[in-house]
């Protein structure tokens, strides 16, 4: 996109591709933890005692070479499988024991209903000095002690703070089952954050000096599209709205360490947004020169509260007009505004003081990242665009995040994902929505102006002509030339 088309390369240069994780190998606790590694979550120490119970295990299977990482494990796994001799790798061999318990403090024998004593039920009330709480375990559990240093800022349980970070996080992502993809695109978006920051630089304070002293402007996913100028004079709209809004957002009041670029919403909350929230809270407002762009804050549900708005909206199924279709094909829309106001990350920036912010946090809270009910069975991973902005404000205060009613990256319509596949067609007619209310044109327009690749340009056409969006599968094998 960038060094294809001539008004962007003009003034863009081409990309660097950060690795994105498969959910999958999420499901292999070694490259689980080095994926966190990456994403820099692991504590240093940590880190360095896995390496070398691995590195050792390796040496013991008969491997000739110290030098072995993590990319190895496969291979081993391979070998494993045709018969030769392997045994588990325990990672965590030197961070923490494992042990029964042993000590009864409290023993409550529990009867059957012949009023038998049962050995094997017997319950153990342990106490947590910590937190003053008693719990009850079985008899025959296990209790695991840490051999390294628990920073004393970490949050969770008392059970939870008494683990190594990674072992906690393992405990827990393990369970993850479908939800394991949205923490693989958490830490994909945390991989690419550290490479944005980068290690060369001191900590600036917020974004207004960050781009004198980057390697980069910000990150963008590889499933945006751009806005295009006319390729006679060089113009070129995505440079310019994204200039238009650092300008507007260096010269607030409030200096921005969160900025987008590009966002989406649902689109009851995209009218309530552009005709409530952006009028009354803009605060760098630029409307009215020219093209200029309008600069708000993060939309919160105290937002929705001023216009007496319930927080949690409300969706429903559009039912398949054949009846034997299966209903799962049904495209699901919203019919109120509330719930979270604006979607995606799919384009923004970050400031060093804030990156350093959210991974301290992160370091010492699994919780931030999957939690789970108190009757549920498996963990869910927290969305990236959740955890973001929620951090910022709390740390750096409401108008610490930045966004302009003018985007400079839109969504490419119906893109195939694995994670919103139903929200494909409400994706496109929000993209639409969006261009519609800040340009004040028709939203079908909006893909006239944007970098298409060939099968998303027969799409439009297609939706254009027949009024239907169709996915990239059910596109002829020969397109029209």
């Amino acid at each position: 996109m960038f060094t294809t088309h001539p008004s962007l390369s003009a003034h863009f240069e081409a990309p660097t591709f950060t690795p994105g994780v498969p959910s999958r190998e999420l499901r292999n606790r070694l490259r689980l933890l080095e994926y966190a590694n990456r994403a820099g979550l692991l504590p240093e120490i940590e880190w360095e005692l896995i390496c070398k119970a691995i590195n050792e295990h390796l040496l013991e299977d008969g491997g000739d070479n110290a030098d072995k990482t993590l990319t190895d494990l496969r291979t081993v796994s391979q070998e494993s499988i045709k018969g030769q001799k392997h045994t588990p790798i325990d990672p965590f061999i030197y961070l923490a024991t494992t042990s029964r318990i042993d000590v009864v403090e409290e023993q409550q024998p529990s009867t059957t209903s012949n009023n038998l004593c049962d050995d094997k039920d017997d319950i153990i009330i342990k106490t947590y000095p910590k937190l003053g709480k008693k719990k009850k375990i079985k008899k025959n559990e296990y209790e695991t002690k840490s051999l390294v240093p628990i920073s004393p800022n970490r949050r969770g349980s008392a059970e939870d703070i008494a683990l190594p970070y990674s072992m906690e996080l393992w405990r827990k992502a393990k369970t993850l089952n479908r939800d394991r993809s949205v923490f693989g695109c958490a830490l994909a978006h945390l991989i690419a954050m550290k490479t944005l920051i980068g290690d060369n630089y001191e900590k600036s304070d917020d974004l207004s000096s960050h781009h004198e002293v980057s390697h980069f402007d910000f990150i963008l996913e590889d499933n945006v599209r751009a806005f295009v100028g006319i390729e006679s004079n060089g113009s070129c709209e995505c440079a310019s709205r994204i200039w238009d809004m650092i300008e507007s957002s260096n010269n607030a009041t409030d200096k921005p360490h969160l900025r987008y670029y590009g966002y989406l919403g649902s689109k009851p909350n995209l009218k309530w947004l552009y005709s409530q929230h952006i009028p009354r809270k803009s605060f760098s407002d630029r409307a009215g020169e020219g093209d200029g762009c309008a600069i708000f804050p993060f939309p919160t549900n105290d937002d929705f509260v001023l216009d007496s708005i319930d927080g949690r909206s409300k969706s429903s199924l559009t039912r398949a007009t054949n009846e034997n279709e299966d209903l799962s094909k049904g495209q699901p829309h919203f019919d109120t505004p509330g719930g979270t106001a604006i979607w995606g990350m799919f384009a923004y920036t970050i400031s060093p003081t804030a990156y350093h912010a959210l991974i301290e946090q992160l370091r010492n809270d699994v919780g931030m990242l999957m939690w789970k009910g108190k009757r549920m069975r498996a963990y869910q991973a927290k969305a990236i665009d959740k955890i973001i902005p929620r951090t910022v404000r709390e740390t750096f205060g409401e108008m610490a995040v930045h966004l302009s009613n003018k985007v400079a990256f839109v969504r490419a319509p119906m893109l195939g994902s694995l994670l919103h596949k139903q929200w494909e067609q409400g994706f496109c007619e929000s993209t639409e929505l969006q261009h519609e209310l800040s340009n004040q044109g028709k939203g079908c327009d909006v893909w006239d102006h944007v970098w298409l690749e060939e099968e998303e340009r027969f799409i439009v056409d297609y939706r254009k002509k027949n009024g239907n969006w169709i996915r990239k599968e059910d596109i002829p094998e020969k397109l029209p030339r």
